[in-house]
């Protein structure tokens, strides 16, 4: 008898509501006389120029499928009309995202798969077999592999610990948790023993868009003993990549006077005209989420920002409260199985890198039980800041923060 059984259908959107954050210094800033808001990345960001509704300007574009997409997880924002004709501009660029918010949604999903589509999906429930893959999901792969990164290896505990975040109520976190629960504690601990362990577990790069997900028979065991039918999962890395892929569909069009933000975390500006832009850097004191520094920032850039406690709409997704207090967010130690963060929170950017390098380069730091300084003062090309109580330190002395 398998002790837990996840062959379960993929988790659709559910209806949110926004939680509003705790502090009496969050204001929403105006610029020239109007402003937008972008609930993604737990950030504000701005630009200055008007959003009126089928004028030119900054305005929040929707996708226009009703395919399933990942569009639910993003909010794009784009200035049109400033490349030519307001209607033609508008419609592009909501081609281009709908196609891509599609394309992504079925590419990194690891739960299904779709009739023409090798995705990770497929990659799962095909171990050890040679498979050919999109050249975007090879490159992600490719790029994930050289980093070194382990955490993807466990979708097993993934797809437990995920139930975690859609209970009804917090007494049900005991079946879930592997803290509260030694069983599911021991569980974790396993998955991640093979999860670290290459000759268990391993995406092997065979060139050619080729690779295999190459699974120890040992392993494979375990897996139907568990009946767990996840072996490979971004989870919470997922729109890291999807930010990148989108961000680039746009970028190949020529589609740049625009913006992409997603809820948890991941921004990619696009916009390289030289005005200048704003993302809010938030903090936990006493349990209160207080947004009073800012980051101002000019060009195209890329931010990734990781928190340990829920504050906007969609993050109910992503944590939960449990009774007796304590939060528990989605980042899970691959050494150990248990969830683990070594900063409260912490905001990084690069304008040369993706969400998905920056969000890599930050994976060993962040899910550790304490902050390795040196280690991230050791990732090029990368700045960051995060608080330390009430003061904020920050790796650029020339950073615009006030």
């Amino acid at each position: 008898m398998a002790r837990y059984a996840k062959n379960r259908t993929p988790k659709g959107p559910r209806a949110v509501e926004k939680v509003e954050l705790q502090t009496d210094h969050l204001k929403l800033r105006i610029a020239a006389a109007v402003f937008f808001l972008i609930l993604g990345a737990s950030a504000l960001a701005y630009g200055f120029t008007k959003l009126i509704n089928g004028d030119a300007g900054w305005r929040e574009i929707n996708v226009s499928t009703a395919e399933a997409n990942c569009a639910v997880d993003f909010t794009l924002m784009y200035d049109v009309g400033s490349g030519g004709s307001v209607h033609n501009e508008a419609r592009a660029v909501t081609e281009v995202y709908s196609q891509a918010s599609v394309e992504a949604y079925r590419l990194f999903n690891a739960y299904e798969e779709f009739e023409g589509v090798v995705n990770l999906g497929y990659m799962n429930a095909h171990p050890n077999e040679e498979i050919s893959v999109d050249e975007a999901l090879y490159s992600a792969l490719e790029k994930y592999s050289e980093s070194g990164d382990r955490t993807a290896y466990l979708g097993p505990a993934y797809s437990v610990y995920d139930d975690l975040f859609y209970m009804q109520s917090p007494d049900g976190a005991y079946d879930f948790d592997p803290i509260l629960n030694p069983e599911i504690g021991g569980l974790f601990a396993e998955i991640a023993g093979f999860a670290c362990d290459k000759n268990s577990v391993d995406v092997v790069l065979l060139g050619g868009g080729k690779l295999m997900l190459r699974v120890s028979e040992e392993y494979l065991s375990f897996l139907r003993e568990n009946e767990f039918s996840v072996i490979f999962d971004f989870f919470w890395l997922k729109n890291a990549f999807v930010a990148d892929y989108i961000a680039e569909k746009l970028s190949g069009e020529g589609l740049t006077n625009g913006l992409i933000s997603s809820f948890d975390g991941y921004v990619r500006n696009l916009d390289a005209r030289g005005g200048e832009f704003g993302l809010s850097i938030l903090r936990n004191s006493g349990g209160r989420v207080f947004s009073d520094a800012e980051l101002r920032y000019v060009g195209p850039c890329a931010f990734v920002q990781f928190r340990s406690f829920p504050c906007v709409s969609g993050d109910e997704r992503r944590f939960v409260t449990l009774t007796d207090g304590s939060v528990r967010g989605p980042y899970l130690s691959p050494s150990s199985g248990r969830p683990v963060c070594a900063l409260s929170e912490l905001t990084a950017w690069s304008p040369d890198l993706g969400c998905a390098d920056i969000a890599l380069a930050l994976s060993p730091i962040y899910l550790a039980e304490s902050l390795d300084k040196a280690a991230l003062d050791g990732i090029g090309g990368v700045e960051y800041i995060y608080f330390d109580g009430d003061k904020a330190v920050c790796s650029d002395r020339e950073a615009k923060i006030r």
